[in-house]
């Protein structure tokens, strides 16, 4: 009884006066919550103590138990009745149309003051949150029924819930606005480690850091609500980033750092508009552990008995991590596209330094040929070492790379007078690049150079320095390497070979035995083929003395049977060539028209039993089995690109006629091939 009369001596001081407002009256509660939790305590501390220890009565119990039941009450009539009444109200004239334009100015005007006596409502109202949410904590101390029993305070939550939905509402406009605000008011700051960002930077971090600081305090224990806040949340943050990505991309636009035209040197505004989008992005990497999504995910999976299996993430995960996903990815695609057009205003200069590079006389050594190139890259590099954040400089810097090797790439391959000398000093200044760029690894990292365009550069430099006949070597070689490189059970298009072979080391005498092909592709219109091997040794200039050998001709079948064999004499030091190889070629035989390719397969003659250590029988008799394969293109194979160019070559020329015929023949039949099964 003590406890009412208290209570409502209490309210009565904060409500002498029945017509005050709805903000008035909240900042009453919030003066009622407090002097009720002030008392609640003093009485733990001091008269539960007494009670208890003498007459074994939990004071705090009574007295807590009787004042949580009577604000409970008031609050639910103040929140679920009152503030219902008055944020529908807000709501009808929020969407109320009129035709009239003077009457929808002043209907406007009046929409401005109700959502900033709203913004007022809802802040008086989620600070009232937090001293109910204090007082309904001191649960915590009951003596009995503390976990067993559930009092009217304990659902305080649900009488705030509307007021939560409204500030998560208001708070994305007003982000939206702060942020446009903090755009157009820009100004650089200083970091410590001469890092340069804008305040509108700065202050955008420092709102979603406030938001989620308050979001953690609310401590919402719904899990239904708790993710549909959460994910509304996170949803508003990861459109602001967006917004705030858009609105630096204009103001970039707008300064003219992406035209076309004019001299173009880096400059601290680009360096700190995009360590502005860094420091954003870093955000929202960290936004699940700001906004301890880990705790929001979990909660709801146990609200609906959901596992996850393994380590695969549940769909409430996903749906999270899809948000911020989709976010990032717009920020890294504006990244990006602010450095590619950063390397692409330098590309000009890049061009001439490196024709410069190409085309110096060469009395000039490579250093002093590449000094022009290096000088210029030095300049604009130091700026954007020294003002850019390091993820940004390494984004930078690898499309400032990808400039200088594309560059590179359509000088040399567009010269036509050049020589093996040539390539050797331009491979020289790649390396000397190579060195600039990764800086003892302070630039891009060895397997960050090593791309796939830094790659071909190398192997075609490396081919063009080579004699005619050395290339057509090393075709070979690689076509033994790619050979090797087939499965049976997947690369099996052409069919495979049979086969057996070994070398007499004292006669010097090669034998070839062709037992059998297998699966072969049909090449006449009946679905079957008259199928022959042809094999000799390559390459031809080497063994130019040395025939053909064929087969006998199989008719009307895919899996041909010759057993079949060969003999001839090749010196120990041809069979020990690198690149010397056997070549099974399947043919068709046609009895009017030319005779159609089937496939090749290749065997080094290095690796054949008895080249390096006399044979055993039981290796003579080894059966080896390969893969038919299509021919390469001569886009396919650097060294045939290396041979096409060399124009007044007729061994390069006749070499590169004969695989092209080939290839272009093999491509037609495939395409003969897959239309007749197609049809059948």
């Amino acid at each position: 009884m003590a406890q009412r009369v208290f209570f409502n001596k209490v309210q009565e001081s904060i409500y002498h006066d029945q017509n005050i407002s709805m903000k008035d009256k909240i900042g009453g509660y919030m003066k009622l919550c407090k002097t009720l939790y002030s008392d609640v305590n003093q009485s733990l501390e001091t008269y539960h103590t007494i009670f208890y220890r003498l007459l074994h009565v939990p004071y705090f119990d009574a007295v807590y138990r009787t004042l949580e039941r009577k604000l409970s009450s008031e609050l639910r009539k103040l929140l679920d009745e009152e503030l219902s009444t008055m944020l529908l109200s807000t709501e009808e004239t929020h969407n109320g149309k009129s035709s009239d334009s003077v009457v929808t100015r002043r209907v406007s005007e009046v929409q401005v003051s109700q959502n900033d006596a709203k913004n007022l409502l809802i802040s008086s109202i989620l600070n009232l949150y937090f001293c109910v949410q204090r007082f309904a904590d001191l649960k915590v101390n009951l003596v009995f029924g503390r976990d067993t029993q559930t009092l009217a305070i304990d659902r305080y939550q649900d009488w705030f819930s509307r007021s939560v939905q409204e500030w998560l509402t208001l708070s994305k406009a007003k982000l939206e606005a702060r942020i446009q605000l903090a755009v157009q008011q820009d100004k650089l700051l200083n970091s410590e480690d001469n890092f340069e960002c804008s305040t509108s930077a700065v202050d955008v971090v420092s709102c979603y850091t406030q938001i989620a600081e308050f979001w953690k305090k609310l401590k919402w224990r719904n899990e239904e609500e708790l993710f549909a806040f959460s994910l509304k949340l996170a949803d508003d943050i990861c459109q602001s980033a967006v917004l705030y990505t858009d609105l630096l991309h204009s103001k970039m636009k707008k300064n003219s750092y992406f035209d076309d035209e004019g001299q173009f040197d880096v400059q601290k505004p680009l360096c700190t508009c995009l360590n502005d989008l860094e420091y954003i992005r870093k955000m929202l990497v960290d936004l699940p552990s700001k906004l301890n999504l880990s705790h929001v995910i979990s909660a709801i999976e146990q609200r609906h008995n959901i596992e996850s299996e393994g380590n695969q993430p549940t769909h409430f995960h996903e749906v999270f991590q899809s948000l911020i996903d989709q976010a990032l990815d717009t920020m890294k695609s504006r990244l990006e596209f602010i450095s590619q057009k950063v390397s692409d205003r330098m590309r000009p200069d890049i061009k001439k330094n490196v024709f410069h590079l190409c085309w110096s006389p060469e009395k000039n050594s490579v250093h002093e040929a590449i000094e022009p190139l290096i000088e210029y890259l030095d300049n604009n590099l130091l700026t954007l070492y020294t003002y850019l954040l390091r993820r940004n400089f390494k984004c930078l810097l690898m499309a400032i790379w990808q400039e200088c090797l594309e560059e590179l790439q359509e000088v040399v391959k567009t010269t036509e007078e050049r020589n093996a000398k040539f390539f050797s000093r331009i491979q020289d200044a790649l390396v000397i690049l190579v060195d600039f760029f990764n800086a003892d690894d302070k630039g891009l990292l060895m397997e960050e150079i090593n791309c796939r365009l830094y790659t071909g550069l190398i192997s075609y430099f490396s081919v063009q320095q080579l004699t005619t006949e050395e290339i057509i070597c090393q075709f070979y070689k690689d076509m033994i390497k790619y050979q090797s490189q087939t499965d049976i059970a997947t690369d099996n298009k052409f069919g495979t070979i049979s086969f057996r072979t070994h070398y007499d080391r004292i006669h010097e005498t090669l034998s070839v035995e062709v037992n059998s092909c297998s699966d072969i592709i049909a090449l006449d219109s009946n679905g079957l083929s008259d199928p022959y091997i042809v094999w000799d040794l390559c390459p031809h200039h080497i063994f130019s003395n040395y025939p053909e050998f064929k087969t006998s001709i199989k008719k009307k079948t895919l899996n041909p049977v010759y057993d079949e064999s060969f003999q001839c004499e090749v010196p120990i030091d041809d069979m020990q060539r690198d690149g010397a190889c056997v070549r099974f070629t399947l043919m068709d035989y046609n009895f009017v028209v030319k005779n159609d390719f089937g496939g090749e397969a290749y065997v080094a003659m290095n690796s054949i039993p008895g080249v390096f250590s006399p044979v055993k029988a039981i290796q003579s008799r080894r059966m080896s089995q390969l893969v038919f394969m299509k021919p390469q293109t001569i886009a396919e194979n650097p060294n045939l690109v290396a041979l096409t160019q060399r124009t007044e070559d007729s061994l390069a020329q006749d070499f590169v006629s004969n695989r092209e015929a080939l290839a272009d023949e093999a491509q037609i039949k495939i395409q003969e091939y897959e239309a007749m099964t197609s049809s059948t």
